[in-house]
């Protein structure tokens, strides 16, 4: 079920609670009356949700979805790019770090760990295109559901592919500096002058956190598939920035795109 704006299911909610709160000499009226009244929603794409009303046992409310918040950045590209890190809330924020193609953080970041994988790089289960790694499936491009932007963030946000990063360093000024206290780059599009920032997070392995305000680490979405235990990624520091390749086991952060 698709959520719903927080007003429209506190005015629902509303109705419900005036309805169950009818004296008890009504409340047989209403038990006789709930098997034919449907609780009917109308989404903002004009879908139409209906749910009998005797069949509601109870409502809560969650918080509304962070990524209807997160912001897009027009560069003149191919896609749009976000303005913060998943897991951050101010584009200097490194965010949480993930092994390639899980959607949880890790306090261990190796093999062992790993999701895709019997405990070694030649075990691989997933995203394989090499018989000497593990059972192939010749996939070579992250699935939705294992990519944490989408996971994350819903809607058409992804993790960036190894062409759109490519895009970004050949289309964009890149300018080390530091923001708010952190190092990075100040990423400036040649075409409309738009920037986004990127925080040096440096990238996890086993336990350690390494090389952060030096280094930056961050995925794409794009597996190497000659060598299958590696995924493509953004590799940076102060006087270079480029889309090499790591083993899929470190801990990295990502940065989001969407159409």
């Amino acid at each position: 079920m698709k959520k719903m704006p927080f007003f429209v299911l506190l005015s629902v909610a509303l109705c419900l609670t005036k309805v169950y709160a009818e004296p008890a000499s009504s409340q047989s009226n209403v038990s006789a009356a709930a098997d034919s009244i449907l609780l009917q929603i109308t989404t903002t794409d004009g879908e139409l949700i209906s749910y009998p009303v005797s069949k509601i046992d109870r409502m809560t409310f969650d918080a509304a979805d962070p990524a209807a918040s997160h912001e897009a950045v027009d560069l003149g590209l191919s896609v749009k790019w976000a303005a913060c890190n998943v897991g951050a809330e101010n584009p200097e924020d490194d965010g949480d770090y993930y092994i390639w193609g899980e959607t949880k953080p890790q306090s261990t970041y190796d093999w062992s760990t790993y999701k895709w994988c019997y405990g070694s790089d030649t075990t691989l289960i997933k995203y394989c295109t090499d018989n000497s790694y593990g059972a192939v499936d010749k996939r070579t491009t992250l699935e939705l559901s294992d990519d944490v932007a989408h996971v994350k963030w819903g809607d058409n946000w992804r993790m960036p592919t190894d062409n759109e990063l490519n895009e970004l360093i050949n289309n964009c000024t890149w300018t080390w500096t530091t923001q708010n206290g952190k190092n990075g780059y100040k990423i400036t599009s040649k075409t409309n002058g738009n920037s986004i920032f990127l925080p040096a997070a440096g990238c996890r392995n086993g336990s350690r956190l390494e090389d952060a305000g030096s280094l930056g680490c961050y995925w794409t979405s794009s597996l190497d598939a000659s060598s299958p235990e590696y995924a493509y990624y953004l590799d940076f520091h102060s006087d270079d920035a480029r889309v090499i390749c790591s083993t899929r086991a470190f801990g990295q952060t990502v940065r989001p795109v969407t159409e």
